[in-house]
């Protein structure tokens, strides 16, 4: 995969918690994706990520992503793996929050394999 295509999966997977699309967001996935936030949950595999999308958003959270701009990206083209940071900004459970923030993402050919998160 090369950077460019890298950065469309990148910035489509922001998009789709930006305006809370879950088929834009499964679309983006390997069915065997491992996402490991920030604060220590881990989610393996399609049903896992499509529960903590969906509860994210719908759930007794009901959260909202409402910005998430990207600072810097970088990119291994042969390792297939970038590093991004980020700023991003959500109301969860009622209340305004912000914080920076970076990302590893790992590649296969043509989707998004492994996302592990960073607070700074």
């Amino acid at each position: 995969m090369d950077r460019g295509a890298a950065e469309t999966l990148i910035r489509r997977y922001f998009q789709s918690w930006l305006e809370q699309d879950m088929a834009l967001f499964l679309s983006i996935l390997s069915p065997d994706i491992q996402v490991v936030e920030c604060y220590g949950p881990v989610y393996c595999g399609t049903a896992e990520v499509k529960y903590w999308f969906d509860d994210w958003h719908s759930g007794s959270g009901k959260g909202k992503v409402t910005r998430w701009d990207i600072l810097t990206l970088l990119y291994d083209e042969q390792q297939r793996t970038a590093a991004v940071e980020w700023d991003f900004e959500c109301i969860y459970e009622g209340g305004l929050g912000s914080f920076l923030g970076a990302s590893v993402f790992c590649f296969d050919a043509t989707k998004i394999t492994c996302i592990h998160e960073y607070k700074i």
